[in-house]
């Protein structure tokens, strides 16, 4: 291949890496929104609306046995750190969303070799518009 037609190959990895980064992102996201939804019951499928109680979460807060492990229970106390059944490594949605984001990220590394750099950083705004 010769030098002139590199560039094609560089802006070519360069916009299917972006594409595959926000691909990857919003799939990651699903997978969270996933494990949320498991994790907290909802109002819709409470069978009474007044006994329920309205729950939020946010992965990205620390969760009470992060702050300060409770020993109100009479069981056995949780270790610090522990997220239960909340954490994403579980999740086949967010693992295929991390394997689309790291590869999106290895294709705009490799475009690099290819392209100047100039050119290829304006490029990689299509990650947000896609």
């Amino acid at each position: 291949m010769s030098s002139n037609e590199n560039w094609v190959l560089g802006v070519t990895l360069g916009l299917l890496g972006s594409i595959a980064i926000n691909t990857g992102n919003n799939i990651q996201s699903l997978g969270l929104k996933s494990i949320r939804e498991k994790v907290v019951p909802s109002e819709k499928d409470s069978p009474s609306r007044k006994t329920s109680k309205r729950y939020s979460l946010s992965l990205l807060s620390p969760t009470k046995s992060q702050i300060a492990p409770s020993y109100e229970d009479e069981g056995s106390a949780p270790h610090v750190g522990d997220v239960g059944d909340r954490s994403p490594i579980g999740s086949i949605i967010w693992l295929l969303g991390t394997f689309i984001f790291v590869s999106g990220s290895l294709l705009n590394f490799a475009s690099y070799a290819f392209s100047a750099q100039s050119m290829l950083a304006s490029l990689e705004s299509v990650q947000f518009v896609t």
